[in-house]
């Protein structure tokens, strides 16, 4: 938990009453946002929301604030990414596992230093680290652009039958717009296969023994 008290420490009890039900990882999601700018709010709920559709594990208003078992955090340690995002990781751990809500409480001391351009940052940490959607995006706005392309040829061609002779600017354009579209969805196929390597670089577990029998 943070040292500003902002997460309520009454809290505890309702995780270790969870930890006592047999969940090895107790996560706290905020029930507000307490005093946070307008521009933070704001900022939240469109990066949750782009989570959401990205298909990221981390979920809305999840904090750092959780309890783990030993096993779990022994877990955790085998993950050898340089820039962890400690939200996402824990959701895709496993384990028996329950949200535990709190209410934010003011900040006891200090100032927030987590400026904009940091939240950004953090930001784009999250998406690359959970999710190649947006290589994939880059083949379905190269496909929307192909298709452009192919049906500006098929109607230059149509005028040309019909006799109507078509200028250099649509001919130009046809071409531009083919070959851009063509472009980009190659580019996206080799983002796909970029997209693997990164995944697999990061060398996640695939899984974990809860226990042996023998």
């Amino acid at each position: 938990m943070d040292a500003d008290l902002q997460f309520d420490i009454d809290a505890i009890d309702k995780f270790l009453a969870l930890h006592a039900q047999g969940y090895e990882l107790v996560y706290g999601i905020k029930k507000t946002r307490g005093d946070e700018p307008i521009y933070k709010r704001l900022f939240s709920r469109v990066f949750y929301t782009l989570m959401e559709c990205l298909g990221s594990p981390i979920q809305r208003n999840h904090t750092d604030y959780c309890l783990m078992t030993r096993h779990v955090c022994d877990a955790l340690a085998e993950y050898g990414e340089t820039n962890i995002i400690f939200r996402g990781l824990l959701k895709q751990l496993g384990f028996k596992q329950s949200p535990c809500y709190f209410e934010v409480k003011d900040r006891a001391a200090g100032e927030s230093h987590f400026s904009p351009i940091k939240l950004i940052n953090l930001s784009l940490d999250a998406i690359t680290s959970f999710s190649v959607a947006p290589l994939r995006l880059i083949v379905f706005i190269g496909g929307v652009v192909f298709l452009i392309g192919l049906a500006m040829i098929i109607w230059t061609i149509s005028d040309a039958f019909k006799g109507i002779t078509p200028g250099g600017y649509a001919t130009l354009a046809c071409s531009l717009w083919f070959l851009g579209g063509l472009g980009m969805m190659c580019l996206g196929v080799v983002g796909e296969y970029l997209g693997k390597l990164y995944m697999e670089a990061k060398k996640r577990p695939r899984y974990y023994i809860s226990s042996k029998l023998f």
